[in-house]
């Protein structure tokens, strides 16, 4: 553990660094990583934002950590997002006129109804899988695009531009971003190579590679990539960048059997070492979000009914401050995203379970996003008033007065929260830690007031009052979560 001398002089996070000084790995990790042309789900937040908190834990405690975001951008899927996009493109004046978030929209109802209508159009099926053919070719050979190519980057780099807006958002930032495209060459590369070596066998249905009586299934007859085999290459060229120590995919338990075959296939091809090193952090579903419109599992709706019950709370507040319209609208996007964060963080990683905005933002729950900020908020304030005390306020001995051991005791905890759930990968260790840490500045407020106190004890108090504020920021950083000062 840790003392209170310690971390006044150290800090939180300096603390975490030192403990890991010894032990500090290089870390790669792919989260979020979604799909192109479809609409931002509370799947792709989920694993954005458990991803995040991961980085930002390794990295805070020493570790040197790459993350990145791997866009899939490639596959059937394609194929039939374009082959279908004739039938219901609207016309250019409208197309032209609307922002990237509807067109995404409009790109993922495409590829709804293709799919759809696959069932029962021959000439469709066929067309969709002449198309994938002629794409998974001209990336094979590097060749110049047609029209199918270009209009497959143009609905990338507007699927950028959507995922853009809420990793902006929620704040957060990738190291690099990868796409499975680039994988395609370095696949067919690696499948020639196996044939090559007779490690992988050529059968009717494609190419695969033996695994005692059963096997794994790494391309199509037609020569087209599959996934598994895209993210052998892309495992291959990322330990060819970074050789690091782990390889983490921040990637929903629908996909175990996935990275279960990616693990034994490296075995089979001899890189046992590398396979080794791959963890899948498994979570649970978000099985869907209720808001005041019904259920959905768009984030931007998700968000629209978060900031509009952000508002409502904030003028219901009785300690309501002035704020500019500007002020306000920045308030209620962070009360919003933190409510968001806070949910998410503070349950058991492999949960599943569904969201509810009323519970979030119930003022009488203590363990939530509005409960944690209040709470910080009042730390801010109760400084604001105070401004002839905070000078030197880091130097004055803190009393350990019996109304302070608990709040002493939990900000001391929040040290071996963060260690333990660097190690579990479980975020709520330290999410339920720091509520409270939260729970106990709010008791403070009567048991632990300055104003009316002598002057010694009125300059401890602020004192450790002071420490818990700066401690509760730096934690709530780690968590991603966006500080309010002003509300």
């Amino acid at each position: 553990g840790i003392s209170l001398a310690q971390l006044r002089q150290n800090g939180f996070l300096q603390l975490l660094k030192k403990a890991n000084a010894d032990r500090a790995q290089k870390i790669v990790i792919d989260y979020s990583s979604p799909n192109i042309a479809k609409r931002f789900h509370v799947g792709n937040m989920r694993s954005t934002l458990l991803g995040r908190y991961t980085a930002k834990l390794n990295s805070s405690i020493g570790h040197d950590v790459h993350s990145i975001n791997y866009l899939g951008d490639w596959g059937r899927q394609m194929a039939i997002i374009i082959a279908y996009w004739p039938y219901v493109r609207p016309s250019d004046t409208n197309w032209n006129s609307i922002g990237d978030g509807e067109k995404v929209r409009l790109l993922t109802d495409c590829y709804v109804a293709g799919n759809r209508a696959l069932e029962s159009d021959g000439k469709l099926k066929e067309d969709v899988r002449n198309m994938h053919t002629r794409m998974e070719q001209i990336k094979k050979e590097d060749g110049a695009d047609n029209e199918e190519m270009k209009q497959w980057r143009e609905i990338v780099q507007i699927s950028i531009n959507h995922l853009n807006h809420f990793y902006s958002l929620f704040d957060c930032q990738f190291n690099s971003w990868m796409y499975e495209t680039d994988e395609v060459r370095r696949a067919q590369s690696l499948v020639d190579d196996l044939l090559r070596k007779g490690v992988a066998v050529t059968d009717e249905e494609g190419i695969t590679i033996k695994d005692g009586e059963k096997f794994h299934r790494l391309g199509k007859s037609d020569g087209a990539s599959l996934y598994l085999t895209r993210d052998i290459a892309s495992l291959l060229h990322r330990n060819a960048l970074h050789k690091a120590d782990q390889y983490i995919y921040v990637v929903d338990k629908s996909q175990s059997g996935h990275f279960a075959a990616l693990k034994r296939v490296m075995e089979l091809m001899g890189h046992e070492d590398l396979a080794a090193k791959i963890n899948h952090l498994v979570y649970g579903r978000v099985k869907g979000m209720s808001t005041r419109k019904g259920r959905t599992e768009v984030v931007d709706e998700i968000m629209e009914s978060g900031k509009e019950l952000a508002a409502e709370w904030i003028e219901k507040s009785p300690t309501k401050k002035e704020l500019s319209p500007r002020e306000r609208e920045e308030t209620v996007s962070k009360l919003a995203c933190a409510s968001l964060i806070v949910t998410e963080l503070r349950k058991a990683r492999k949960r599943e379970y569904e969201f509810s905005w009323q519970q979030t933002f119930d003022p009488k729950a203590g363990n939530n996003g509005i409960f944690l900020l209040e709470k910080y908020n009042r730390l801010c304030t109760l400084e604001e008033m105070n401004p002839e005390l905070m000078e030197g306020v880091n130097e004055y001995p803190i009393l350990e007065e019996p109304s302070a051991i608990p709040l002493i005791s939990s900000l001391l905890s929040l040290h071996s929260a963060a260690l333990t759930s660097s190690q579990t990968m479980e975020s709520n260790v330290l999410m339920n830690a720091l509520l409270t840490v939260a729970a106990e500045t709010g008791k403070g407020g009567a048991t632990l007031r300055v104003k009316g106190s002598e002057e010694d004890v009125a300059k401890s108090r602020l004192a450790l009052l002071h420490l818990a504020k700066r401690t509760m920021g730096e934690t709530m950083g780690i968590l991603g979560i966006p500080l309010v000062t002003k509300m």
